[in-house]
């Protein structure tokens, strides 16, 4: 479905979408992505291209194994979480391909070996996926035809010599859970050199003309992925930090810790600073309400404070999942119970610090049973409270872990 979306919104919210559904995608819409691709600027007015529409599903069965058999191009070894994320998104891309709805092969006329004689397809390739965006559609440029098997592909979809294949773009509905958001991508202040490299004229970089991302695009933001920090006041004269370098300490299985070297400016003066930046993946926490008065709180042990404590429930979001569905999955693995309704209360960092994780915030109700299996390393009691005890509980200090003082009081405070 088309969105009312402005350019740059466009452009500052255009992921590599790989996960597709396998649902049809009208032709009416495949082509007013190819009509803007041919709107793109190119040399001389030439337009020197031509694209080739795959539905067919032999062809697409028969490319499939070769476009899955080509490795990616080798960046070195992917240690970020994000880099994680697009190695195993392009892997999946590769095992299924044959399911996406709809590739578009990208061909240029006689680019002979100088990349900048075929260089005006890729302006082209990027109105496309500009398009598939503003579409809904999901999609991202792939070079595997190039690198793995043209010669084949040419030979079964009859493409004449004299022209040579670009770019191969999938098509298709996103995935649940997969949709366009906000991309975290380095500061263009900090790539930037005016007239010669590394003169970068820092202190005239003022937020204001830095795009921010609205408050909705945050919430929906990977807090694992945010590399480099972001000030997210709406209007102030907070600077960035421009980052230096930064050295990865640990990898662990839920968190990683990096430490950054950054420039701060401060009263005109640039002052370098050291950051030591904990790594943990979006979070949520949940107010289940079970129509009898009562919020079901659970009791388990927490190992890092020698002390059993009486929480909300809450947990980590895997890769590709909702905080929707994540509410949903950690209160049937803690309270055996599915929500028929949930309502988001707020999103906040828990410790902005020194910590990436973001957590979101719910309520559920309409609890009924549907227990799923508990994690094995836990042991999680489900304890019904009375809604109107809860205050007293926190403040006697019987409730005492932040997110579950948060979501609570944040929930009473909206009543």
């Amino acid at each position: 479905m088309a969105e009312d979306i402005g350019l740059f919104e466009a452009i500052n919210t255009q992921r590599a979408l790989r996960y597709l559904k396998p649902d049809p995608v009208p032709d009416d819409l495949v082509k007013r992505v190819i009509d803007a691709g041919i709107r793109a600027p190119n040399g001389g007015n030439e337009q020197r291209w031509a694209f080739v529409v795959i539905k067919d599903p032999e062809i697409k069965r028969r490319m499939a194994p070769l476009y899955g058999g080509v490795g990616r191009p080798d960046h070195g070894p992917a240690e970020s979480t994000s880099a994680q994320r697009a190695t195993a998104s392009s892997d999946y891309l590769g095992e299924h391909a044959a399911e996406v709805p709809v590739w578009i092969l990208a061909c240029i006329q006689n680019p002979g070996t100088d990349i900048s004689n075929g260089a005006s397809i890729y302006p082209a390739v990027q109105n496309m996926l500009l398009a598939a965006r503003a579409l809904g559609l999901g999609s991202v440029l792939t070079t595997r035809v190039r690198r793995g098997y043209e010669s084949e592909i040419k030979q079964w979809l009859g493409i004449p010599d004299g022209w040579a294949t670009a770019a191969m773009i999938p098509l298709g509905w996103p995935q649940d859970g997969h949709r366009y958001g906000p991309t975290t991508r380095h500061p263009a202040w900090e790539v930037t050199h005016w007239d010669r490299w590394g003169a970068q004229r820092l202190e005239e970089w003022a937020p204001a003309v830095r795009p921010e991302p609205s408050w909705e695009a945050v919430r929906e933001c990977r807090a694992s992925d945010m590399r480099h920090q972001i000030s997210f006041k709406r209007r102030d004269t907070m600077q960035q930090e421009l980052l230096l370098k930064s050295r990865r300490v640990f990898d662990g299985r839920v968190v990683s810790l990096r430490v950054d070297a950054t420039r701060v400016l401060k009263g005109g003066a640039a002052i370098e600073a050291t950051r030591e930046v904990v790594e943990h993946a979006p979070t949520i926490v949940v107010v289940p309400l079970d129509g009898h008065g009562n919020v079901l709180l659970v009791e388990q042990y927490r190992h890092a404070t020698g002390e059993t404590l009486l929480e909300a429930p809450a947990g980590g979001m895997e890769p590709g999942e909702s905080p929707e569905d994540a509410v949903t999955r950690e209160l049937q693995e803690e309270t055996g119970c599915a929500p028929g309704e949930l309502q988001r209360l707020t999103s906040f960092w828990i410790a902005p610090g020194w910590c990436t994780e973001y957590m979101h915030a719910y309520v559920a109700r309409g609890l009924t049973p549907s227990p799923l299996p508990q994690d094995e390393d836990e042991d999680v009691r489900v304890a019904p409270v009375p809604l109107d005890s809860v205050p007293g509980l926190i403040r006697d200090g019987r409730i005492r872990d932040a997110k579950s003082i948060a979501a609570l009081l944040m929930f009473l405070c909206a009543q």
